[in-house]
């Protein structure tokens, strides 16, 4: 799985045009040549918003240090439209509205706050061992990190880690991921940052991208869009659009890749999407015994398990077994009609003439408020060995990065993801909109409590009781371990979000 997930390091370099790169020491100056004409930057209209209501508090030069993330957008190269620029130590503009604007961000904010960025490293594997150097050595190389979200709990157990909620910020701004804080909570605590700063975590989200042509071949009136905003898209609908959709190109009663048009490929996170998608999760809170519990056995988390394997599994007109490249070929062939993948992975499909759309995975009731699932996504967490007074840049300076890509930068990012065609593309930039505001997060994947793979087999097997009964300890074990760093002996109240 982290060899997939190293398609979404490209999207951490979504964040970086809002620091000036180094190898270890910052730039201190910035060629005067090199900065957007005033007419560039968002013009003051009088209005007041976000990012202009903020207090511009000069903070002296303090230089924001963060670890991971500087690494050349090699990939940008052919799949991000930026030409032969070298993306992390891009100084200029590149004739792009969506890397523009994060170039400008960093100009604004550098210049209202009277503030250095740096960033060294590249976000992976290792990165464990070089904050914890630099924290016992207290050195303070670094303010912040850049760290996967299953790799968070190696920090917390450490202490390394900075509470998101003991900084001078209100999590209730619309720029704090509010899903991330819905799941992530424990205690009062959360220590792994998602927010507008950057878009890396958003492009983990999954996605379904779908050839709109394929259903109008077949007649069929109401496509995923319509049946969305109605609040009728559910499971259901796509098993028998996917049905509908799909040819048989001999009608010898099989489904072959690259000869016949199948509805449906593309495994990415197949069980755990459909759960998350429906406002589920595999494990909940007890708050009576002040810690989590495999929920396998909840009738409605069944029913999705059972759907999810009928859609997958039962269904021959679907591709179970269509990963990575093959499926993107056969998409981009027009021989499938819907493709499970990452936001990110927009840029695949943004070949020559052909459109497509998008739309979220489907939850298993009509009229849910469906969730987009993020995989394994990239935050920021803060260092637990920031003086207060860094602690205090640290939260003016977060704060105002936020605020000023929610104001500025969230519609050119949209824009970018979605090629501007046709109609078909202002529905999928509604989708991705959408996205953005309502993401999802898998508990026991993000504090590794195996939950996640167990639910995997359930699925496959129809085995919820029994997986749930045979993995109990196994699960209270990992509990156990992880909740000690949220709830020290002498707490006793638990702030945990469900």
């Amino acid at each position: 799985m982290k060899g997939k997930i190293l398609a979404l390091i490209l999207a951490v370099l979504m964040v970086l045009p809002t620091f000036v790169a180094c190898s270890n020491n910052p730039k201190e100056t910035e060629d005067e040549s090199k900065k957007p004409a005033q007419s560039d930057v968002p013009a003051d209209d009088g209005s007041e918003g976000n990012y202009r209501g903020l207090e511009k508090t000069n903070l002296n030069g303090f230089t924001f240090k963060c670890y991971g993330g500087s690494q050349l957008a090699e990939d940008y190269k052919t799949n991000g439209g930026v030409g032969n620029v070298e993306f992390f130590h891009i100084d200029d503009y590149v004739g792009d509205d969506f890397f523009d604007a994060m170039y400008t961000r960093f100009v604004n904010v550098a210049s209202d706050y009277n503030v250095k960025f740096s960033v060294t490293g590249d976000v992976g594997d290792g990165i464990y061992d070089i904050i914890k150097q630099s924290l016992t050595a207290g050195t303070r190389d670094y303010n912040m990190c850049y760290i996967y979200l299953d790799e968070a709990n190696n920090f917390v157990n450490s202490n390394y880690l900075y509470n998101f909620y003991d900084l001078d910020v209100d999590p209730d701004d619309p720029w704090w991921d509010k899903g991330a804080q819905d799941v992530l909570t424990i205690n009062n605590k959360m220590f792994t940052i998602f927010s507008a700063i950057s878009f890396s975590h958003y492009e983990s989200g999954a996605l379904l991208f779908y050839n709109e042509q394929l259903l109008e071949n077949k007649n069929i009136k109401k496509g995923p869009y319509d049946l969305w905003k109605e609040g009728k898209w559910t499971l259901d609908a796509l098993i028998n659009m996917t049905e509908k959709a799909a040819t048989d190109t001999n009608n010898d009663g099989k489904y072959r890749k690259g000869a016949d048009i199948l509805g449906l490929t593309g495994q990415t996170l197949r069980n755990a999407t459909t759960v998350l998608a429906s406002g589920k999760n595999f494990i909940k809170w007890d708050d009576e015994a002040k810690t989590y519990k495999m929920n396998f056995t909840d009738e409605t988390l069944m029913a999705i398990g059972d759907a999810t394997r009928t859609l997958w599994v039962d269904s021959n007109w679907n591709d179970g077994s269509g990963t990575g490249a093959q499926a993107t070929k056969i998409f981009q062939a027009g021989k499938v009609v819907f493709i499970s993948d990452y936001l990110g992975q927009f840029r695949n499909y943004v070949t020559g003439d052909q459109e497509f759309s998008m739309i979220l995975w489907p939850a298993y009731e009509e009229n849910a408020q469906i969730k987009v699932h993020l995989r394994n996504p990239t935050g920021l967490a803060v260092l637990s060995d920031n003086q207060p007074n860094d602690i205090k840049n640290l939260s003016i300076i977060l704060n105002a990065l936020a605020a000023y890509t929610y104001d500025y930068i969230m519609e050119d990012y949209v824009k970018y993801a979605v090629v501007a065609k046709s109609s078909k593309d202002e529905r999928s930039a509604e989708v991705v909109r959408y996205a953005l505001e309502n993401t999802a997060y898998d508990i026991a994947a993000a504090f590794g409590l195996g939950a996640h793979y167990w639910w995997d087999g359930s699925v496959e097997e129809g085995i919820y009781a029994s997986t749930q009964r045979e993995r109990a300890g196994e699960f209270q074990g990992y509990v156990k371990s992880f909740l000690a760093s949220y709830f020290p002996e002498d707490e006793t109240e638990s702030g945990t979000a469900e």
